[in-house]
C-alpha cells in the first residue's frame, strides 16, 4: 500500500512539473511568434521605404538624363597644322588684298609656341608684316605678342602683352564665354623703350559647329567664334572667325571700330 502511494505521489509531482515546463515553453513560443511578427511588420516597412526610394533615385536619373549635355569644343580639334595660308582679303580700303601667313611651330614638352608671320600684299606689293607669337597647353590657346616688321622682315617694334590673352579654350560649349584684359606697352628695338599704347578687354563666345565654304573649298565640323574687343585706343571690334580641323581659321569677317568698314578673310589656298 505504502508502495503504491509513493508511486502515485511521484507520478502527481511529474505531471505537475511536465505542465509547469510545457507553459513555460508555450510562453517562449508566443514569445518568439510576437518577436517574428514585429520583424515582419519592420521589414514590411523598410521594404515600402526602400522602395520610395528606389523610385526617387530613378525620377532624379531621369530628370538629369532628360537635360541636354551641351557638347565640349576643344579648340585643339581646329587647330592648324599647315605651314601656310592664303587669303583674299575685301573690304580693305588701304592695305590689302592678299594675306599670306607663314607658320611655324616650336614644341617645349605639353606646350608648343608658335609664330605667324602675316604678310599683307596689294596689286603684289607688301603693304603690311607683321608677327604674331601664339602659346598653345593643353587648355588654352593664347596671343603673347605681336612683332611689327619692315617689309624687309626686320622687327622695328614690339607690342607686348602684359598678361597673354585667351583665344580658344580646350572646354568651351555653345553659347559660353571667356576672355580677359589686358594692356600693351610697344618696345622700340632701335632705342629699347616701352610706351604704354594701349589698354583692352577680349571677351570670346562659342557660336556652333557649321559648314563653311571659302575659294579653297567646303570645310565641314567648323567652329563658329565670336570676338568683341574694346580697346582704349581704336575703341570696338566684332569679329566672327570660323576654324576647321587640321586648318585653324578659314574664314573672318570684321568691322573696323576705325573706318566702320566691313573687312572679309576667305582662304584660297593652304600647304601642309
Amino acid at each position: 500500500m505504502n508502495k503504491l502511494k509513493f508511486l502515485l505521489v511521484t507520478a502527481a509531482s511529474l505531471l505537475a512539473m511536465s505542465n509547469t515546463m510545457a507553459a513555460g515553453l508555450a510562453q517562449e513560443v508566443d514569445g518568439l511568434l510576437v518577436t517574428t511578427e514585429s520583424l515582419n511588420n519592420t521589414v514590411d516597412t523598410n521594404t515600402s521605404s526602400i522602395s520610395n526610394i528606389n523610385k526617387d533615385i530613378l525620377y532624379l536619373y531621369n530628370k538629369l538624363n532628360s537635360i541636354p549635355v551641351p557638347d565640349v569644343y576643344d579648340y585643339k580639334n581646329f587647330a592648324g597644322k599647315v605651314s601656310s595660308k592664303t587669303y583674299k582679303l575685301q573690304g580693305f580700303s588701304g592695305c590689302g588684298d592678299t594675306e599670306i601667313r607663314t607658320i611655324s611651330r616650336t614644341v617645349n614638352g605639353t606646350t608648343t609656341n608658335l609664330h605667324v608671320n602675316r604678310v599683307r600684299t596689294l596689286a603684289g606689293s607688301i603693304c603690311q608684316n607683321k608677327g604674331f607669337n601664339y602659346e598653345e597647353t593643353e587648355n588654352t590657346q593664347k596671343l603673347i605678342n605681336k612683332e611689327n616688321l619692315s617689309f624687309g622682315g626686320s622687327i622695328k617694334s614690339v607690342d607686348i602683352l602684359g598678361k597673354p590673352i585667351a583665344l580658344l579654350t580646350s572646354a568651351m560649349t555653345q553659347g559660353s564665354s571667356f576672355g580677359n584684359a589686358t594692356g600693351i606697352k610697344r618696345l622700340d628695338v632701335a632705342t629699347g623703350i616701352k610706351t604704354l599704347i594701349s589698354v583692352f578687354a577680349n571677351t570670346t563666345t562659342a557660336v556652333a559647329i557649321e559648314d563653311v565654304t571659302v575659294p579653297a573649298g567646303t570645310f565641314t565640323g567648323c567652329l563658329k567664334v565670336h570676338t568683341v574687343r574694346n580697346s582704349g585706343a581704336i575703341g570696338r571690334f566684332d569679329r566672327y572667325s570660323w576654324y576647321c580641323p587640321g586648318l585653324g581659321e578659314v574664314k573672318r569677317t570684321q568691322i573696323d571700330p576705325v573706318t566702320l568698314e566691313y573687312r572679309f578673310w576667305k582662304m584660297t589656298s593652304y600647304t601642309p
